[in-house]
């Protein structure tokens, strides 16, 4: 060993928060620019090593005190950091969801935000639901919620890991959570990856390689010089009264050896195997906290700060990463503005709110807490309860008008001399074959669309807009659109067999034609089928390049689809 110079003080481990700066990064980057930083990804399973760290302190200070009060110190530390933010987070997407997002994206997001309450966010997912594939299509507002539920589930177990763990010593200690880690570790890298990536137990072993850390650093501590003395979370920044080493060129050479490649594999371009890369990471990560005191470049003021404000900037992030991938798809300056409106917020929320709550009484905390809990749970069930209500109305409504109809509708059938009951129905089969092949304007179904446009005209005070055919979807083949896409299928095979091809939608559109040419200025066509034509390839397609359908059923717009439309619809609406 080198020469040791010897001070004491109140020393802020800044090397983690540095840690903590490059990992936030990593995933703002991942989010914002999927496409350039790929495996951005892995800064959460840092934010898990560092959480386990962190959590194995918390519990050793308190070591000596009766169980009871090891437990109650933990929970009531663990949840006042994480707690009152995340909650607010969670009601602020919720007037963000009624206010500014589309009201299509209400109901999954009502059911997400439930799950981000309980915090069981990280339930397996479908295939539909895969995170990755959320990420690209930005649908869920609560998406990242995951890890936060991770974290807290994980907290259920880390006690008893640790008290078991307390109870042997020096290399027994460190084996016992080196067969937990391998236990763990073999799960997850056994389990599918989607259930690996989201269960908390296949990511005990990440959780664990923090403890471990943690161990090997009071344990190298005492024999070379470092030792903890007092240890306190102090609004989310890890402290130790120590004395502190001088690190060696041997041990800067190293540590840096291990850094380099995380930050170059973290940033690359090209996406790498995430079986390869997350146990590297995780044991990189490891051992980097446990070399890095009071290293100059993770000790820098700008990623400390970034490690500062990481816990607002994750909770705040992805909201606006959903909204500008909405509005703006592939903009990259629109994502840009967006990523410094997230680090603008973090900043905003951490010195405000963030630090107000972390110094004030457990007491304050768990009152704001609960109010916004009751808030969130409000605006959750805010449409069910609007819709109860507009239900109930309607009932009575519809009662009273389809009997004012159906009375419409028989006078109608004796004016017109009609007995047949199906003729109640407004609906005429646009599409059905003609009765002279090429000949519109003689043919029986056009005749009575004229007869019935006579009728409709003297009431019409604007505009009567009639919506043009398209080939109907077929239904059973929607799931399919994602597995397909998934095989390799390019998605002109797929669309050539997603629509019904001999629907008579042509002559559908004939007659649509000679109608609004008979009708004159007071008609307009509103046709969607040019908004379902794939601009590149002039083919029909009913889905966008990330596998979204537009349609549900044959007759049935799905939320997306709606919102394909909606400039159409509004654009007739301001013409108005």
């Amino acid at each position: 060993m080198s020469e040791i110079t010897v001070t004491r003080s109140v020393q802020k481990r800044k090397d983690l928060q540095g840690i903590r700066g490059l990992a936030i990064l990593s995933v703002l980057a991942f989010h914002f620019y999927p496409r350039n930083f790929p495996n951005g990804y892995l800064g959460v399973d840092q934010f898990f090593v560092l959480s386990g760290f962190l959590q194995c302190m918390l519990l050793s200070k308190n070591f000596e005190k009766p169980l009871l009060s090891i437990l109650a110190n933990f929970y009531a530390r663990r949840l006042k950091r994480i707690l009152p933010l995340y909650i607010l987070m969670i009601l602020l997407i919720l007037v963000a969801l009624h206010t500014v997002f589309p009201t299509s994206s209400i109901v999954q997001n009502e059911a997400s935000a439930t799950k981000a309450l309980l915090f069981v966010s990280n339930r397996q997912h479908t295939d539909e639901e895969n995170y990755f594939e959320k990420l690209n299509m930005a649908i869920d507002l609560f998406t990242h919620t995951w890890s936060l539920s991770v974290e807290v589930q994980f907290y259920a177990i880390v006690p008893v890991i640790f008290l078991i763990g307390s109870a042997m010593k020096g290399e027994w200690r460190i084996g016992f959570y080196g067969c937990l880690c391998a236990i763990s570790s073999i799960y997850h890298f056994s389990s599918s990856p989607d259930f690996a990536f989201n269960s908390t137990l296949a990511r005990i072993w990440q959780f664990l390689i923090g403890m471990i850390t943690y161990f090997q650093f009071v344990s190298g501590s005492n024999n070379d010089g470092y030792s903890p003395i007092v240890t306190i979370e102090d609004g989310g920044e890890i402290r130790d009264e120590a004395v502190k080493n001088v690190p060696t060129s041997l041990e800067n050479f190293t540590k840096y050896f291990f850094l380099a490649p995380m930050v170059c594999i973290a940033f690359c371009p090209i996406e790498l195997s995430p079986n390869c890369l997350r146990p590297i990471f995780t044991v990189f990560t490891g051992i980097i906290m446990f070399l890095s005191i009071d290293d100059k470049v993770l000790g820098h003021k700008f990623l400390t700060y970034l490690g500062d404000i990481s816990y607002s900037l994750y909770l705040v992030h992805w909201p606006i990463v959903a909204y500008a991938k909405m509005m703006y798809e592939d903009n990259e300056y629109a994502h840009a503005a967006c990523l410094f409106l997230s680090i603008l917020l973090a900043v905003i929320i951490y010195e405000t709110f963030e630090k107000w709550y972390l110094t004030s009484q457990n007491a304050h905390c768990a009152i704001v807490t609960t109010i916004l809990i009751v808030f969130c749970v409000l605006l959750i069930y805010r449409s069910k309860i609007d819709d109860a209500e507009i239900e109930t109305i309607e009932n009575v409504t519809v009662a009273t008008e389809v009997g004012k109809q159906v009375g419409n509708h028989r006078s109608y059938a004796k004016l017109d001399g009609v007995t047949d009951g199906m003729t109640l129905c407004i609906h005429i089969a646009v599409s059905e074959p003609l009765d002279t092949p090429g000949v519109v304007h003689n043919d029986t179904k056009y005749q009575e669309m004229v007869t019935r446009l006579k009728r409709m005209l003297p009431n019409i005070k604007k505009k009567l807009f009639i919506m043009d055919s398209f080939p109907r979807v077929d239904e059973n083949k929607v799931n399919w659109i994602v597995p397909d896409l998934r095989s390799g299928k390019s998605m002109e095979e797929i669309s050539f067999g997603l629509y019904e091809r001999d629907d008579g939608y042509e002559i559908g559109r004939m007659r649509h034609a000679a109608l609004v040419e008979e009708c004159g200025p007071k008609c307009e066509l509103i046709d969607i089928l040019t908004l379902l034509r794939n601009s590149t390839t002039g083919q029909l397609q009913y889905f966008d390049n990330r596998g979204l359908s537009y349609f549900t059923s044959r007759n049935h717009l799905s939320a997306h689809g709606v919102e394909l439309v909606r400039p159409l619809f509004s654009d007739i609406c301001d013409k108005l």
